[in-house]
Parts: C-alpha cells; structure tokens; sequence
C-alpha cells in the first residue's frame, strides 16, 4: 500500500523486511532525535527494542542518499484498528512536514488510530483532527484487559483547552497501578478485515460501528402500545366467549327441565 498524494513516497512495510533491517540503526537514532527533542522519555534503549512493534510506514527521501527515511511511524495490529505506537521525523522542516501529512492522512482513514498525550495531542487537536468520543469505543479498540488497564473518561474533556485530556489510562497489574498517562484516541472508527489477514497492508473490507445497538424510548413506545393494545381486545372477547357459554348452560338447563315437567304432567 502507497500513499501516493505526498511528495516523500510513503509505503507499509513489515518490521521484517530487509529495507527496515538494513535501516534499522537510522531509524532508531530518528526516534531517539524526535523523542528527546519533544522531551519525551526514551523507553527503547536498542533498536531491538523499537521493533517489538511489527509494521512501519516510512517515507522515503528522494533527494538524500546518506538519510533515505524522511519520517516513520510504527503501528500495531489490533482487531478492528491499526494502533500507531511510534511517530518520527528527522528533525528537518520537510521531515516535519511530510510526517504530520502522513499521519493526518492515515488518521482520516477507518482502521487507524492513535492515543496522543502532552504536545503531539494539542497539536492534532488544532488541526481539527477527529476524535473518537465514545468510552465503549475506545475501550474495543484498544482492546482494554480489565486486569492490566483502566481507562476513566474525563467527563470535562475540552478539546480546545491545552491541559485538557480526554481519560486517563492506567496501567497495573493484578489491580496494582503502575502508572497513569493523560491520553485522548484520535482517527475516524474501526474496520472491518479479512479473516485471517494478518499483514501488515491489510486491507479495511468496511468501516464498523462498535457501538451497542439500543432501541430508543420513541421507537420502543409504539411497539409497547400496539401490545398493550392487543392484550386489551382480546380480554373482552375472551370474556364475551365465557358469559356466552354460561348462557348457552343456563338455556340447556331451563330446556331439560321444562321437558321434565311436560313429562311427569
């Protein structure tokens, strides 16, 4: 898959391929460029350690030989989404320019998401980026394991606001919290793949909705009137078809024993 609408030529690559390996080492002092910068802390301490993500977009250079990658990011594959893990430029305005297209472009399209925090969150933020606003959403795409993570939304979420955060994502195990980030998901939904298509250029067949189905009040009412209703008219009959029977008894009985007398007379 190629995004071809910028001027960097922007493909998926599998964190296996022999162009990531061969660039690896340039790749990892990128990412420890752009994080440090940003004054982020660097978690990875190897590029053995960036790769445990398994696919990468990367831009290519078409004008330096010595730094062919303009910008990378690293995603990972989740059921209904691609979850961006990793964003990096070179630290040069174009550099800059072509990874901020990339990831706005991607973050239009169903299936990719990413959960941005501090500066990176605000600037996505004044850039009209959409925002995924339901907590059942966000929980599924993230594939949230209630015995390791947490998410609480922030029900003062501002979007316009700097500071403003839309939950907090905690981390623990066995309902120890290790530590909290302050995040907000941005991108449009999720998809819906292919069974068994685990590539990293895996194709999204339709945009999902994973919110649970609820019939309304208004929708409801109708329905709940029409029964009441039937129950009503068939209560009358039902009653109408007893006090006739019971009058068919007493005719019979009255019949039988006014024979009885002509009889006996």
């Amino acid at each position: 898959m190629e995004l071809s609408e910028q001027k960097a030529a922007t493909r998926i690559w599998s964190n296996t391929s022999s162009f990531v390996t061969r660039h690896a080492d340039i790749m990892f002092k990128m990412y420890q460029h752009t994080y440090s910068a940003a004054g982020q802390d660097l978690w990875f301490k190897s590029p053995a350690d960036m790769f445990k993500y398994p696919c990468s977009v990367v831009a290519s250079s078409h004008t330096s030989n010595a730094n062919p990658i303009q910008a990378f990011l690293m995603f990972q594959r989740r059921k209904f989404a691609n979850k961006i893990s990793l964003f990096v430029h070179d630290g040069t305005r174009e550099g800059k320019t072509t990874a901020f297209t990339m990831l706005a472009k991607l973050l239009k399209t169903p299936g990719w998401i990413l959960e941005a925090s501090g500066a990176l969150s605000w600037v996505l933020r004044k850039q009209g980026t959409s925002i995924i606003s339901s907590g059942v959403q966000i929980r599924t795409l993230l594939e949230i394991d209630p015995h390791k993570e947490k998410i609480v939304m922030n029900h003062k979420f501002d979007h316009k606001d700097k500071r403003s955060f839309q939950y907090a994502h905690e981390y623990g195990d066995n309902g120890q919290s290790l530590f909290v980030n302050q995040e907000t998901l941005f991108g449009v939904g999720g998809c819906s793949y292919k069974k068994k298509d685990n590539t990293c250029d895996r194709i999204c067949r339709q945009k999902i909705s994973l919110l649970p189905r609820r019939r309304s009040r208004q929708s409801s009412a109708p329905l709940l009137r029409r029964r009441l209703s039937r129950s009503s008219t068939r209560a009358p009959r039902q009653r109408s078809r007893q006090s006739s029977a019971g009058s068919l008894r007493r005719r019979s009985r009255q019949s039988s024993a006014e024979s009885l007398r002509r009889r006996s007379g």
